[in-house]
Protein backbone atom coordinates (compact mmCIF):
# COMPACT_ATOMS: atom_id res chain seq x y z
CA UNK A 1 0.00 0.00 0.00
CA UNK A 2 1.39 3.37 -0.98
CA UNK A 3 1.89 5.50 2.14
CA UNK A 4 0.90 8.56 0.17
CA UNK A 5 -2.61 7.26 -0.35
CA UNK A 6 -3.13 5.38 2.91
CA UNK A 7 -6.72 4.33 3.55
CA UNK A 8 -6.49 4.31 7.32
CA UNK A 9 -5.83 7.67 9.01
CA UNK A 10 -6.95 8.36 12.58
CA UNK A 11 -10.70 7.81 12.65
CA UNK A 12 -13.43 10.14 13.83
CA UNK A 13 -14.53 7.45 16.26
CA UNK A 14 -11.51 8.30 18.46
CA UNK A 15 -13.30 11.52 19.30
CA UNK A 16 -16.50 9.80 20.37
CA UNK A 17 -14.88 6.90 22.24
CA UNK A 18 -16.01 4.22 19.82
CA UNK A 19 -14.71 0.68 19.20
CA UNK A 20 -12.25 0.13 22.12
CA UNK A 21 -12.71 -3.53 22.22
CA UNK A 22 -11.58 -4.00 18.58
CA UNK A 23 -13.11 -4.67 15.21
CA UNK A 24 -16.01 -7.05 14.81
CA UNK A 25 -15.24 -10.45 13.38
CA UNK A 26 -15.40 -11.86 9.91
CA UNK A 27 -17.60 -14.75 8.88
CA UNK A 28 -21.27 -15.57 9.26
CA UNK A 29 -22.46 -18.38 11.43
CA UNK A 30 -25.29 -20.48 12.69
CA UNK A 31 -25.53 -22.22 16.01
CA UNK A 32 -27.10 -25.05 17.90
CA UNK A 33 -27.86 -25.22 21.58
CA UNK A 34 -25.56 -27.30 23.71
CA UNK A 35 -26.75 -28.85 25.99
CA UNK A 36 -30.12 -29.45 24.37
CA UNK A 37 -32.32 -27.79 27.00
CA UNK A 38 -32.59 -24.30 25.56
CA UNK A 39 -35.41 -23.33 27.94
CA UNK A 40 -33.49 -23.99 31.12
CA UNK A 41 -33.54 -21.06 33.52
CA UNK A 42 -30.33 -19.08 33.61
CA UNK A 43 -28.00 -19.90 36.44
CA UNK A 44 -28.07 -17.41 39.32
CA UNK A 45 -25.32 -14.82 39.42
CA UNK A 46 -22.46 -16.19 41.50
CA UNK A 47 -20.64 -14.21 44.11
CA UNK A 48 -17.20 -12.82 43.46
CA UNK A 49 -14.37 -15.32 43.64
CA UNK A 50 -12.32 -15.36 46.78
CA UNK A 51 -9.11 -13.37 46.68
CA UNK A 52 -5.91 -15.34 46.21
CA UNK A 53 -4.36 -16.61 49.48
CA UNK A 54 -1.85 -14.34 51.06
CA UNK A 55 1.74 -15.33 50.51
CA UNK A 56 3.69 -16.63 53.46
CA UNK A 57 6.33 -14.16 54.64
CA UNK A 58 9.83 -15.16 53.73
CA UNK A 59 11.95 -15.72 56.83
CA UNK A 60 15.50 -14.48 56.57
CA UNK A 61 18.25 -17.01 56.80
CA UNK A 62 20.25 -17.22 60.04
CA UNK A 63 23.24 -15.68 58.32
CA UNK A 64 21.16 -12.81 57.10
CA UNK A 65 19.72 -12.31 60.57
CA UNK A 66 23.15 -12.21 62.10
CA UNK A 67 24.26 -9.70 59.49
CA UNK A 68 21.34 -7.37 60.10
CA UNK A 69 22.21 -4.18 61.99
CA UNK A 70 20.92 -3.89 65.51
CA UNK A 71 19.64 -0.36 64.87
CA UNK A 72 18.21 1.26 61.74
CA UNK A 73 20.68 2.97 59.49
CA UNK A 74 20.75 6.74 59.57
CA UNK A 75 18.69 8.35 56.80
CA UNK A 76 20.55 9.84 53.89
CA UNK A 77 21.12 13.59 53.97
CA UNK A 78 18.04 15.52 52.93
CA UNK A 79 15.63 12.68 53.74
CA UNK A 80 15.29 13.26 57.48
CA UNK A 81 11.81 14.78 57.20
CA UNK A 82 8.88 12.39 57.65
CA UNK A 83 7.36 11.13 54.39
CA UNK A 84 4.01 12.84 55.05
CA UNK A 85 5.75 16.19 55.47
CA UNK A 86 7.76 15.73 52.28
CA UNK A 87 4.68 14.73 50.30
CA UNK A 88 2.82 17.80 51.54
CA UNK A 89 5.46 19.98 49.90
CA UNK A 90 4.79 18.50 46.46
CA UNK A 91 2.30 20.70 44.58
CA UNK A 92 -0.85 19.02 43.36
CA UNK A 93 -2.06 18.88 39.78
CA UNK A 94 -4.62 21.60 40.29
CA UNK A 95 -7.89 21.99 38.39
CA UNK A 96 -7.94 21.21 34.67
CA UNK A 97 -7.27 24.17 32.43
CA UNK A 98 -10.26 25.39 30.43
CA UNK A 99 -10.24 24.34 26.81
CA UNK A 100 -11.61 26.90 24.37
CA UNK A 101 -12.01 26.16 20.71
CA UNK A 102 -12.70 29.17 18.54
CA UNK A 103 -15.60 29.17 16.14
CA UNK A 104 -14.52 28.32 12.60
CA UNK A 105 -15.15 30.75 9.76
CA UNK A 106 -17.96 29.63 7.47
CA UNK A 107 -19.00 29.97 3.88
CA UNK A 108 -21.08 28.00 1.41
CA UNK A 109 -20.18 27.20 -2.19
CA UNK A 110 -22.54 27.37 -5.16
CA UNK A 111 -22.79 23.58 -5.05
CA UNK A 112 -24.29 23.77 -1.57
CA UNK A 113 -21.14 22.47 0.09
CA UNK A 114 -20.40 24.13 3.42
CA UNK A 115 -16.81 25.21 4.10
CA UNK A 116 -15.36 25.61 7.61
CA UNK A 117 -11.94 27.19 8.22
CA UNK A 118 -9.80 27.16 11.36
CA UNK A 119 -6.65 29.23 11.02
CA UNK A 120 -3.42 27.75 12.36
CA UNK A 121 -0.44 29.87 11.39
CA UNK A 122 2.42 28.33 13.37
CA UNK A 123 3.36 25.93 10.56
CA UNK A 124 3.16 26.36 6.76
CA UNK A 125 0.70 23.46 6.51
CA UNK A 126 -2.92 23.00 5.53
CA UNK A 127 -5.17 20.01 6.20
CA UNK A 128 -8.33 19.65 4.16
CA UNK A 129 -10.99 17.13 5.13
CA UNK A 130 -14.03 16.41 2.97
CA UNK A 131 -16.60 14.50 5.01
CA UNK A 132 -20.03 13.02 4.25
CA UNK A 133 -22.43 11.72 6.96
CA UNK A 134 -22.80 8.49 4.99
CA UNK A 135 -21.05 5.30 6.08
CA UNK A 136 -21.33 1.55 6.41
CA UNK A 137 -24.44 1.88 8.58
CA UNK A 138 -26.33 2.88 5.42
CA UNK A 139 -25.39 -0.19 3.39
CA UNK A 140 -27.84 -2.94 2.49
CA UNK A 141 -26.94 -6.04 4.52
CA UNK A 142 -26.38 -8.06 1.35
CA UNK A 143 -23.86 -5.48 0.12
CA UNK A 144 -21.84 -5.18 3.33
CA UNK A 145 -18.56 -3.53 2.40
CA UNK A 146 -19.89 -1.17 -0.27
CA UNK A 147 -19.07 2.05 1.62
CA UNK A 148 -15.55 0.93 2.44
CA UNK A 149 -14.85 -0.35 -1.04
CA UNK A 150 -16.04 2.91 -2.59
CA UNK A 151 -14.00 4.99 -0.16
CA UNK A 152 -10.85 2.97 -0.84
CA UNK A 153 -11.32 3.34 -4.59
CA UNK A 154 -11.52 7.14 -4.46
CA UNK A 155 -7.74 7.45 -4.27
CA UNK A 156 -7.03 4.62 -6.75
CA UNK A 157 -7.03 6.80 -9.84
CA UNK A 158 -8.98 10.00 -10.47
CA UNK A 159 -9.44 12.45 -13.31
CA UNK A 160 -6.75 11.94 -15.94
CA UNK A 161 -4.42 10.08 -13.56
CA UNK A 162 -4.16 6.38 -12.83
CA UNK A 163 -3.51 5.18 -9.28
CA UNK A 164 0.26 5.18 -9.85
CA UNK A 165 0.23 8.59 -11.51
CA UNK A 166 -1.82 10.04 -8.66
CA UNK A 167 0.63 8.64 -6.08
CA UNK A 168 3.58 10.02 -8.06
CA UNK A 169 2.06 13.50 -8.21
CA UNK A 170 1.36 13.47 -4.46
CA UNK A 171 4.95 12.47 -3.84
CA UNK A 172 6.19 15.31 -6.02
CA UNK A 173 4.10 17.80 -4.03
CA UNK A 174 5.03 16.29 -0.66
CA UNK A 175 1.32 15.87 0.10
CA UNK A 176 -0.57 13.07 1.81
CA UNK A 177 -4.01 11.90 0.69
CA UNK A 178 -6.17 9.30 2.41
CA UNK A 179 -9.75 8.04 2.37
CA UNK A 180 -11.87 5.90 4.64
CA UNK A 181 -15.39 4.92 5.62
CA UNK A 182 -16.60 4.47 9.19
CA UNK A 183 -20.01 3.34 10.41
CA UNK A 184 -21.38 6.89 10.19
CA UNK A 185 -19.24 8.78 7.70
CA UNK A 186 -16.96 8.74 4.67
CA UNK A 187 -14.02 11.11 4.43
CA UNK A 188 -11.12 12.12 2.22
CA UNK A 189 -8.20 13.86 3.92
CA UNK A 190 -5.41 15.95 2.38
CA UNK A 191 -2.38 17.40 4.16
CA UNK A 192 0.01 19.61 2.23
CA UNK A 193 2.42 22.50 2.48
CA UNK A 194 0.56 25.75 1.92
CA UNK A 195 2.83 26.62 -0.99
CA UNK A 196 1.52 23.50 -2.77
CA UNK A 197 -2.11 24.04 -1.79
CA UNK A 198 -3.40 24.91 -5.27
CA UNK A 199 -2.15 21.80 -7.13
CA UNK A 200 -2.97 19.62 -4.10
CA UNK A 201 -6.56 20.92 -4.03
CA UNK A 202 -6.86 20.14 -7.75
CA UNK A 203 -5.92 16.52 -7.00
CA UNK A 204 -8.43 16.44 -4.14
CA UNK A 205 -11.18 17.71 -6.44
CA UNK A 206 -10.44 14.93 -8.92
CA UNK A 207 -10.60 12.34 -6.15
CA UNK A 208 -13.88 13.67 -4.76
CA UNK A 209 -15.65 14.42 -8.06
CA UNK A 210 -14.00 12.29 -10.73
CA UNK A 211 -12.78 8.95 -9.37
CA UNK A 212 -12.11 6.48 -12.18
CA UNK A 213 -13.43 3.29 -10.55
CA UNK A 214 -11.56 1.17 -13.06
CA UNK A 215 -12.55 -2.50 -13.16
CA UNK A 216 -8.98 -3.67 -12.52
CA UNK A 217 -8.70 -1.44 -9.44
CA UNK A 218 -12.09 -2.59 -8.15
CA UNK A 219 -10.98 -6.20 -8.33
CA UNK A 220 -7.62 -5.44 -6.72
CA UNK A 221 -9.15 -3.56 -3.80
CA UNK A 222 -11.87 -6.20 -3.47
CA UNK A 223 -9.17 -8.89 -3.20
CA UNK A 224 -7.31 -6.87 -0.58
CA UNK A 225 -10.53 -6.48 1.42
CA UNK A 226 -11.21 -10.22 1.28
CA UNK A 227 -7.68 -10.92 2.47
CA UNK A 228 -8.16 -8.54 5.38
CA UNK A 229 -11.39 -10.32 6.28
CA UNK A 230 -9.62 -13.68 6.24
CA UNK A 231 -6.89 -12.36 8.53
CA UNK A 232 -9.36 -10.84 10.97
CA UNK A 233 -11.49 -13.96 10.88
CA UNK A 234 -8.61 -15.98 12.28
CA UNK A 235 -8.20 -13.69 15.29
CA UNK A 236 -9.98 -14.60 18.50
CA UNK A 237 -10.74 -10.95 19.28
CA UNK A 238 -12.47 -10.46 15.93
CA UNK A 239 -14.41 -13.68 16.34
CA UNK A 240 -15.62 -12.54 19.75
CA UNK A 241 -16.67 -9.15 18.38
CA UNK A 242 -18.64 -10.72 15.54
CA UNK A 243 -20.32 -13.30 17.75
CA UNK A 244 -21.30 -10.56 20.19
CA UNK A 245 -22.65 -8.28 17.46
CA UNK A 246 -24.74 -11.07 15.97
CA UNK A 247 -26.12 -12.03 19.37
CA UNK A 248 -27.30 -8.46 19.98
CA UNK A 249 -28.44 -7.31 16.53
CA UNK A 250 -29.31 -10.47 14.63
CA UNK A 251 -28.48 -11.18 11.00
CA UNK A 252 -30.86 -8.58 9.53
CA UNK A 253 -28.98 -5.55 10.85
CA UNK A 254 -25.85 -4.14 9.21
CA UNK A 255 -24.12 -3.88 12.60
CA UNK A 256 -23.96 -7.68 12.73
CA UNK A 257 -21.20 -7.68 10.11
CA UNK A 258 -17.66 -6.40 10.19
CA UNK A 259 -17.24 -2.71 9.41
CA UNK A 260 -15.21 -3.67 6.31
CA UNK A 261 -18.04 -5.90 5.11
CA UNK A 262 -18.63 -9.60 4.62
CA UNK A 263 -17.21 -12.04 2.06
CA UNK A 264 -20.59 -12.50 0.42
CA UNK A 265 -21.33 -8.77 0.42
CA UNK A 266 -17.98 -7.85 -1.14
CA UNK A 267 -18.36 -10.54 -3.79
CA UNK A 268 -21.81 -9.30 -4.80
CA UNK A 269 -20.90 -5.61 -5.27
CA UNK A 270 -20.88 -4.47 -8.90
CA UNK A 271 -19.19 -1.46 -10.49
CA UNK A 272 -22.61 0.08 -11.17
CA UNK A 273 -23.39 -0.12 -7.45
CA UNK A 274 -20.09 1.58 -6.62
CA UNK A 275 -20.92 4.34 -9.11
CA UNK A 276 -24.42 4.74 -7.67
CA UNK A 277 -23.11 4.91 -4.09
CA UNK A 278 -20.66 7.63 -5.08
CA UNK A 279 -23.25 9.55 -7.09
CA UNK A 280 -25.98 9.49 -4.44
CA UNK A 281 -24.25 9.14 -1.05
CA UNK A 282 -21.06 11.10 -1.71
CA UNK A 283 -22.75 13.99 -3.43
CA UNK A 284 -21.24 17.47 -3.03
CA UNK A 285 -24.42 18.83 -1.46
CA UNK A 286 -24.02 16.33 1.39
CA UNK A 287 -20.33 17.16 1.97
CA UNK A 288 -18.60 19.51 4.35
CA UNK A 289 -15.12 20.79 3.54
CA UNK A 290 -13.02 21.52 6.64
CA UNK A 291 -9.72 23.38 6.29
CA UNK A 292 -7.21 23.83 9.11
CA UNK A 293 -3.97 25.69 8.50
CA UNK A 294 -2.12 28.79 7.42
CA UNK A 295 -4.65 30.14 4.92
CA UNK A 296 -7.20 32.97 4.90
CA UNK A 297 -10.83 32.60 3.87
CA UNK A 298 -10.63 35.41 1.32
CA UNK A 299 -7.94 33.43 -0.53
CA UNK A 300 -9.43 30.00 0.14
CA UNK A 301 -13.01 30.51 -1.01
CA UNK A 302 -12.24 31.39 -4.65
CA UNK A 303 -10.00 28.33 -4.92
CA UNK A 304 -12.68 26.01 -3.54
CA UNK A 305 -15.45 27.64 -5.58
CA UNK A 306 -13.50 27.06 -8.77
CA UNK A 307 -12.93 23.38 -7.94
CA UNK A 308 -15.98 22.36 -5.89
CA UNK A 309 -18.61 24.97 -6.76
CA UNK A 310 -20.19 23.03 -9.61
CA UNK A 311 -23.96 22.73 -9.16
CA UNK A 312 -25.51 19.34 -9.88
CA UNK A 313 -28.87 17.70 -9.26
CA UNK A 314 -29.31 17.09 -5.53
CA UNK A 315 -30.32 13.48 -4.76
CA UNK A 316 -33.29 12.70 -2.57
CA UNK A 317 -32.98 12.23 1.17
CA UNK A 318 -31.82 8.82 2.35
CA UNK A 319 -32.04 6.86 5.54
CA UNK A 320 -30.05 4.05 7.15
CA UNK A 321 -30.95 0.60 5.88
CA UNK A 322 -30.71 -1.15 9.25
CA UNK A 323 -33.82 -2.34 11.06
CA UNK A 324 -34.77 -1.28 14.55
CA UNK A 325 -33.24 -3.41 17.26
CA UNK A 326 -33.85 -4.07 20.93
CA UNK A 327 -32.11 -6.50 23.23
CA UNK A 328 -34.57 -9.15 24.49
CA UNK A 329 -35.78 -8.19 27.95
CA UNK A 330 -36.02 -11.67 29.42
CA UNK A 331 -33.43 -13.79 27.65
CA UNK A 332 -29.72 -14.26 28.06
CA UNK A 333 -27.67 -15.60 25.14
CA UNK A 334 -24.50 -17.54 25.83
CA UNK A 335 -22.32 -18.12 22.77
CA UNK A 336 -19.16 -20.21 22.49
CA UNK A 337 -16.77 -20.27 19.52
CA UNK A 338 -14.47 -23.27 19.71
CA UNK A 339 -10.72 -22.73 19.20
CA UNK A 340 -9.09 -26.09 20.01
CA UNK A 341 -5.81 -25.74 21.83
CA UNK A 342 -6.26 -22.02 22.56
CA UNK A 343 -4.09 -20.77 25.42
CA UNK A 344 -6.53 -17.93 26.12
CA UNK A 345 -10.27 -17.37 26.22
CA UNK A 346 -11.75 -14.19 24.78
CA UNK A 347 -14.41 -13.37 27.33
CA UNK A 348 -16.98 -10.68 26.47
CA UNK A 349 -20.39 -9.38 27.46
CA UNK A 350 -22.60 -7.38 25.07
CA UNK A 351 -25.72 -5.26 25.25
CA UNK A 352 -27.34 -2.89 22.77
CA UNK A 353 -26.28 0.63 23.69
CA UNK A 354 -27.57 4.18 23.14
CA UNK A 355 -27.17 6.33 20.06
CA UNK A 356 -24.60 9.13 19.91
CA UNK A 357 -27.31 11.77 20.38
CA UNK A 358 -28.33 10.32 23.76
CA UNK A 359 -28.84 13.01 26.44
CA UNK A 360 -27.00 10.64 28.79
CA UNK A 361 -23.82 10.69 26.71
CA UNK A 362 -21.66 12.41 29.33
CA UNK A 363 -22.84 10.36 32.34
CA UNK A 364 -22.22 7.22 30.27
CA UNK A 365 -18.70 8.41 29.42
CA UNK A 366 -17.92 8.89 33.09
CA UNK A 367 -19.53 5.59 34.08
CA UNK A 368 -17.55 3.69 31.45
CA UNK A 369 -14.30 5.37 32.53
CA UNK A 370 -14.91 4.16 36.07
CA UNK A 371 -15.82 0.65 34.99
CA UNK A 372 -13.46 -0.27 32.17
CA UNK A 373 -12.52 2.68 29.99
CA UNK A 374 -9.23 3.48 31.71
CA UNK A 375 -6.19 1.54 32.93
CA UNK A 376 -7.09 2.34 36.55
CA UNK A 377 -10.71 1.25 36.06
CA UNK A 378 -12.50 -1.30 38.22
CA UNK A 379 -12.43 -4.06 35.64
CA UNK A 380 -8.73 -3.80 34.92
CA UNK A 381 -7.89 -3.44 38.60
CA UNK A 382 -9.80 -6.62 39.40
CA UNK A 383 -8.90 -8.94 36.51
CA UNK A 384 -5.35 -7.75 35.87
CA UNK A 385 -3.90 -6.08 38.95
CA UNK A 386 -5.56 -8.10 41.71
CA UNK A 387 -6.17 -11.49 40.12
CA UNK A 388 -3.56 -11.63 37.34
CA UNK A 389 -5.95 -13.24 34.85
CA UNK A 390 -5.18 -10.96 31.89
CA UNK A 391 -2.86 -8.31 30.51
CA UNK A 392 -5.78 -5.90 30.21
CA UNK A 393 -9.57 -5.66 30.60
CA UNK A 394 -11.70 -2.97 28.95
CA UNK A 395 -15.26 -1.78 28.40
CA UNK A 396 -16.79 0.57 25.86
CA UNK A 397 -19.97 2.21 24.65
CA UNK A 398 -19.66 2.32 20.85
CA UNK A 399 -21.68 5.49 20.30
CA UNK A 400 -22.88 5.35 16.70
CA UNK A 401 -25.59 7.37 15.03
CA UNK A 402 -28.12 4.56 15.32
CA UNK A 403 -26.81 3.13 18.61
CA UNK A 404 -23.82 0.83 18.99
CA UNK A 405 -23.11 -1.99 21.44
CA UNK A 406 -21.87 -1.80 25.00
CA UNK A 407 -19.11 -4.37 25.41
CA UNK A 408 -16.83 -5.40 28.24
CA UNK A 409 -14.33 -8.19 28.78
CA UNK A 410 -10.78 -9.39 28.41
CA UNK A 411 -8.60 -12.15 26.98
CA UNK A 412 -7.88 -14.40 29.96
CA UNK A 413 -5.78 -17.51 30.53
CA UNK A 414 -7.78 -20.60 29.60
CA UNK A 415 -7.34 -22.16 33.01
CA UNK A 416 -9.01 -19.24 34.79
CA UNK A 417 -11.97 -18.74 32.43
CA UNK A 418 -14.50 -19.67 35.09
CA UNK A 419 -12.94 -17.47 37.77
CA UNK A 420 -12.65 -14.50 35.40
CA UNK A 421 -16.27 -14.91 34.30
CA UNK A 422 -17.49 -14.90 37.88
CA UNK A 423 -15.52 -11.75 38.65
CA UNK A 424 -16.67 -10.00 35.48
CA UNK A 425 -20.32 -10.67 36.28
CA UNK A 426 -19.80 -9.59 39.88
CA UNK A 427 -18.27 -6.30 38.75
CA UNK A 428 -21.18 -5.72 36.36
CA UNK A 429 -23.67 -6.33 39.13
CA UNK A 430 -21.74 -3.99 41.40
CA UNK A 431 -21.70 -1.34 38.66
CA UNK A 432 -25.46 -1.57 38.16
CA UNK A 433 -25.98 -0.81 41.84
CA UNK A 434 -24.83 2.71 41.04
CA UNK A 435 -22.53 2.99 44.03
CA UNK A 436 -19.50 5.10 43.07
CA UNK A 437 -16.98 6.56 45.48
CA UNK A 438 -16.04 10.23 45.42
CA UNK A 439 -12.47 9.30 44.56
CA UNK A 440 -13.58 7.19 41.56
CA UNK A 441 -15.82 9.96 40.29
CA UNK A 442 -13.12 12.62 40.63
CA UNK A 443 -10.46 10.49 38.92
CA UNK A 444 -12.79 9.60 36.01
CA UNK A 445 -13.71 13.23 35.44
CA UNK A 446 -10.08 14.36 35.51
CA UNK A 447 -9.09 11.60 33.10
CA UNK A 448 -11.66 12.71 30.54
CA UNK A 449 -11.08 16.43 30.98
CA UNK A 450 -7.29 16.26 30.75
CA UNK A 451 -7.25 13.98 27.72
CA UNK A 452 -9.37 16.30 25.56
CA UNK A 453 -6.56 18.59 24.43
CA UNK A 454 -4.61 15.66 22.97
CA UNK A 455 -7.21 15.47 20.22
CA UNK A 456 -6.17 18.88 18.89
CA UNK A 457 -2.39 18.62 18.61
CA UNK A 458 -2.16 18.62 14.79
CA UNK A 459 -4.20 20.18 11.95
CA UNK A 460 -5.60 16.79 10.82
CA UNK A 461 -6.82 16.12 14.37
CA UNK A 462 -8.51 19.51 14.55
CA UNK A 463 -10.22 18.83 11.21
CA UNK A 464 -11.38 15.42 12.44
CA UNK A 465 -12.81 16.96 15.60
CA UNK A 466 -14.83 19.48 13.60
CA UNK A 467 -15.99 16.69 11.30
CA UNK A 468 -17.38 14.85 14.32
CA UNK A 469 -19.48 17.91 15.12
CA UNK A 470 -20.94 17.82 11.62
CA UNK A 471 -21.50 14.08 11.40
CA UNK A 472 -23.31 13.87 14.76
CA UNK A 473 -25.01 17.30 14.64
CA UNK A 474 -23.28 18.50 17.79
CA UNK A 475 -23.31 22.19 18.83
CA UNK A 476 -20.38 24.40 17.88
CA UNK A 477 -19.44 24.93 21.52
CA UNK A 478 -19.32 21.16 22.19
CA UNK A 479 -15.56 21.01 22.82
CA UNK A 480 -15.44 24.32 24.67
CA UNK A 481 -18.12 23.13 27.11
CA UNK A 482 -16.91 19.51 27.26
CA UNK A 483 -15.10 19.88 30.59
CA UNK A 484 -18.04 21.66 32.22
CA UNK A 485 -20.44 18.93 31.11
CA UNK A 486 -18.13 16.26 32.49
CA UNK A 487 -17.82 18.19 35.76
CA UNK A 488 -21.61 18.46 36.01
CA UNK A 489 -22.11 14.68 36.13
CA UNK A 490 -23.43 13.69 39.57
CA UNK A 491 -23.62 10.39 41.45
CA UNK A 492 -27.37 10.45 40.79
CA UNK A 493 -26.67 10.66 37.05
CA UNK A 494 -24.37 7.65 37.27
CA UNK A 495 -26.94 5.66 39.22
CA UNK A 496 -29.57 6.46 36.59
CA UNK A 497 -27.49 5.37 33.59
CA UNK A 498 -26.07 2.35 35.43
CA UNK A 499 -29.65 1.11 35.79
CA UNK A 500 -29.86 0.82 31.99
CA UNK A 501 -27.33 -2.02 32.09
CA UNK A 502 -28.87 -5.45 32.61
CA UNK A 503 -26.17 -8.04 33.42
CA UNK A 504 -28.69 -10.86 33.69
CA UNK A 505 -29.81 -10.22 30.08
CA UNK A 506 -26.47 -9.49 28.43
CA UNK A 507 -25.10 -11.76 25.74
CA UNK A 508 -22.05 -13.66 26.94
CA UNK A 509 -19.41 -14.63 24.39
CA UNK A 510 -16.52 -17.07 24.80
CA UNK A 511 -13.89 -17.82 22.19
CA UNK A 512 -11.65 -20.60 23.39
CA UNK A 513 -11.06 -24.33 23.74
CA UNK A 514 -14.50 -25.85 24.34
CA UNK A 515 -13.00 -29.08 25.64
CA UNK A 516 -11.40 -27.13 28.49
CA UNK A 517 -13.85 -24.31 29.16
CA UNK A 518 -17.23 -25.73 28.13
CA UNK A 519 -18.06 -27.32 31.50
CA UNK A 520 -16.89 -24.21 33.36
CA UNK A 521 -19.10 -21.93 31.26
CA UNK A 522 -22.10 -24.19 31.80
CA UNK A 523 -21.49 -24.39 35.55
CA UNK A 524 -21.69 -20.61 35.87
CA UNK A 525 -24.27 -19.44 33.31
CA UNK A 526 -25.99 -22.61 32.09
CA UNK A 527 -26.54 -23.80 28.49
CA UNK A 528 -24.59 -22.25 25.68
CA UNK A 529 -24.77 -22.14 21.89
CA UNK A 530 -21.77 -23.41 20.00
CA UNK A 531 -21.37 -21.12 17.00
CA UNK A 532 -19.57 -22.00 13.79
CA UNK A 533 -18.44 -18.68 12.35
CA UNK A 534 -17.25 -20.35 9.14
CA UNK A 535 -20.72 -21.59 8.29
CA UNK A 536 -22.54 -20.07 5.32
CA UNK A 537 -24.97 -17.26 6.21
CA UNK A 538 -28.70 -17.72 5.69
CA UNK A 539 -30.23 -16.43 2.42
CA UNK A 540 -30.33 -12.65 2.27
CA UNK A 541 -33.70 -11.00 2.69
CA UNK A 542 -35.07 -9.11 -0.32
CA UNK A 543 -33.49 -5.72 -0.80
CA UNK A 544 -35.65 -2.71 -0.08
CA UNK A 545 -35.45 0.88 -1.20
CA UNK A 546 -33.43 3.19 1.01
CA UNK A 547 -35.30 6.31 -0.05
CA UNK A 548 -38.16 7.62 2.07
Amino acid sequence: MNPLTSKHPATLGALVLAGILGLPGLLGGCGHVRPADANAAPAPWPAETAPPPAREPISPSPSAMSAAPATPAAPAPGLEAPRAARDAEIPGEGPPRPFVMGRPERTRLTSGTEVLLVRRTRLPLASVLVVWPQGAGYEPTDRAGLAGLTADLLTEGAGARTALELAAELQRLGARLSSQASWDSTSVSLTTLTRALDPALALLADVVLRPRFEVAEIERIRTEARTTLLQLGDQASSQASLAGARSVYGRAHRYSELLQGSPSGLSAITRDEVLAWHRERLHLSRATIIVVGDVEMKALRPRLERLFGVRTVTPSAIRPTGVAFKLPTSARRVVLVDRPGAAQTELRVYQAGPERASPDYFPLLVLNTIFGGNFSSRLNAKLREEKGYTYGARSDFAFRREGGPFAAGAPVKTAVTRLALVDLLAELTRLRSGQVSERELTLAKQTLQRSLARSFETPPEVAAAIAALRVYHLPEDYFSTYSQKIAAVTPADLARVAATLHPEQMSLVFVGDERVIGADVQSVVGPYEKVDLAAAPPPASPRTSTSP
